[in-house]
């Protein structure tokens, strides 16, 4: 389905079912760089620029300006890597400030199962804050919102999924928290990655996964929709540790397996080793380590990433 694979023609039918979306215009492939500063000449800068069909962040760049856009599409970013079906550039949307709930992200995602174009959000998912540019740190349950913010989100998660027509599977929604409400970022046909199912294995008792296999075989599934919650413990958490956007070689990885000496701390997995090369071009699966594991209360949840942070010693080329 183009409305799940495609990021343009998603937004277009978002916007024609009424749901508010950010400015947001189609860069084609081979775009000359002064058509493309043309077309987003009526978009409020800075803009986030992705690849149709990307995934995990992948190749996703903010844009502060037009000449910002004109050097990366005649090829004076030496790193770019460019997308073979073109972009989307739209506006950026800004987040709601939080001073107290830093080390959290200000967006969340619904993990939703559709049966018959019935969409059911059956869990609410909290993040980290994101590294820069727009890669992704980790997740946790219970989600951060309080009961009125958490039922808008939701109702947002629903429209989107009817606007876009889906009839049976899985859906990945990421939802944005702005000083105006939530906004969509995206809706994605699948199980969410980040360690998302294993975490709400972990709090449920079964999976995501199985429950979009029972969909896919036509076998109805009794769901109970997700409820308000209080931003309240215990949290199951899976933190991802980003390398640093000038890093370019990974030299050295140590501390990662006293990570597991840490109160809270379930497994420690990783993932690139001395000599590998790093972009953060790449997106979020270009991360380092994984640290998985359950904290007593917030207060705990907010020190995961400075904790596992100060446990490591990176050196990067």
């Amino acid at each position: 389905m183009e409305r799940l694979n495609d990021k343009f023609v998603q937004r277009r039918a978002l916007a024609a079912a009424g749901i508010d979306v950010p400015g947001f215009r189609l860069i084609p492939h081979h775009c000359e760089p002064a058509v493309a500063v043309e077309l987003v000449k009526d978009l409020t800068f800075p803009l986030v620029l992705k690849p149709l069909r990307g995934d995990s962040s992948r190749e996703v760049r903010e844009l502060s300006d037009q000449s910002t856009l004109a050097e990366l599409l005649t090829g004076r970013d030496s790193d770019a890597q460019f997308a073979t079906e073109g972009f989307i550039a739209e506006e950026y949307l800004t987040g709601h400030p939080r001073p107290e709930r830093q080390a959290i992200g200000d967006y969340v995602s619904v993990e939703s199962i559709v049966q018959d174009g019935h969409p059911v959000p059956v869990a609410l998912t909290g993040k980290f804050a994101l590294e820069a540019p727009f890669r992704e740190t980790g997740n946790f349950m219970p989600h951060p919102l309080d009961a009125e913010e958490s039922s808008r989100v939701l109702e947002l998660s629903v429209s989107a999924a009817l606007a876009l027509g889906v009839r049976w599977g899985a859906l990945h929604t990421e939802i944005k928290l702005t000083p105006e409400g939530p906004r969509v970022i995206e809706v994605n046909g699948r199980i969410a990655g980040g360690g998302i199912d294993s975490i709400f294995t972990k709090t449920r008792g079964y999976s995501l996964t199985g429950l979009a296999v029972e969909v896919a075989l036509g076998r109805p599934v009794d769901l109970a929709a997700e409820g308000p919650q209080w931003w309240s413990g215990p949290f199951t958490y899976d933190f991802f540790v980003q390398p640093p956007m000038a890093a370019r070689t990974l030299r050295s990885l140590r501390g990662a397996k006293e990570l597991t000496d840490i109160e809270g701390v379930d497994s420690v997995v990783v993932n690139k080793v001395p000599g590998d090369v790093l972009r953060w071009q790449s997106g979020s699966q270009g991360y380092l380590v994984e640290v998985a594991g359950r904290v007593a209360d917030r207060a705990a949840l907010l020190t995961v990433p400075d904790t596992v942070l100060r446990g490591l010693e990176l050196a990067f080329d």
